[in-house]
């Protein structure tokens, strides 16, 4: 196995060497902690990288997700209260 060589290991970008959490990812994103999780489940977030119990998703990564287009509008939850929504409840 051959070692890098400077030029290869000064091309490596810094960005590809940051990471951010679930508060720097709802930050960087505009969005809440919990649009994020519907972001990961529904809308095919880029799959983090744990360190230990830590969850970090690299910022080149989510650059290139939404460069990509592929990006649907998340819908928010339906909000429910006793069964019914919220502005059933408002109305009657």
């Amino acid at each position: 196995m051959s070692t890098p060589t400077a030029e290869a290991v000064e091309s490596v970008e810094a960005e590809d060497l940051q990471y951010v959490n679930r508060d720097g990812l709802a930050a960087l994103l505009s969005v809440s902690r919990s649009q994020t999780y519907r972001l990961e489940h529904n809308q095919g977030l880029p799959s983090p990288t744990r360190f230990g119990k830590s969850v970090r998703w690299r910022i080149s990564d989510i650059r290139k997700w939404l460069l990509s287009g592929n990006i649907v509008s998340c819908p928010r939850r339906t909000q429910h209260h006793g069964g019914r929504d919220v502005e059933a409840v408002a109305t009657s």
